[in-house]
């Protein structure tokens, strides 16, 4: 599952495009935050969880520098829906059950944070730069690690991660 939230609307999400958007937008205070969670129930009981990599494709800055921008990947703490909107970077219109900045479940139910329930510290973090061609991003951590084996071990917990960009 994939979702953004856009902290300029208690009612915008993008839980059905086809990309993912984080970070601060230009110089204002206009923030995309994009939520990840995997389906791991496929994973063997017996599963010993070495290494976990995220590898996200970055195409886009809208600020469209070289320089490298900070994003951090945080553990959710509270559950979360994607439904049908779809955008292209602004937020289309949130259908129930959407995630957006200030609801976990569109019209059924919010997050007790505007921006979403997370823990503080960062699961593992990577710095990106912004290139004509684009760059992947690549997070990895024993934090990673951890949080994974402990969705393994109680599904009920798997919320994802929040993806925060500088």
């Amino acid at each position: 599952m994939d979702n953004s939230m856009f902290s300029e609307s208690l009612s915008k999400s993008n839980g059905a495009g086809t990309s993912i958007f984080a970070g601060r937008i230009a110089r204002g205070a206009t923030f995309r935050r994009a939520l990840l969670k995997f389906d791991i129930s496929s994973l063997p009981s017996e599963a010993i969880i070495q290494t976990v990599e995220l590898k996200l494709f970055v195409f886009k800055s809208a600020r469209n520098t070289k320089t490298k921008h900070r994003f951090d990947l945080h553990r959710v703490s509270k559950d979360w829906g994607e439904a049908n909107s779809s955008s292209i970077g602004g937020g289309a219109p949130a259908q129930t059950n959407d995630a957006t900045w200030g609801s976990n479940f569109y019209n059924v139910s919010n997050w007790t944070n505007l921006g979403g329930d997370f823990v503080s510290q960062s699961t593992a973090n990577d710095s990106v730069s912004f290139s004509e061609s684009g760059e992947f991003g690549v997070w990895n951590s024993s934090n990673m690690v951890t949080d994974v084996e402990s969705w393994k071990l109680d599904s009920t917990d798997n919320f994802g991660w929040l993806l925060i960009g500088d």
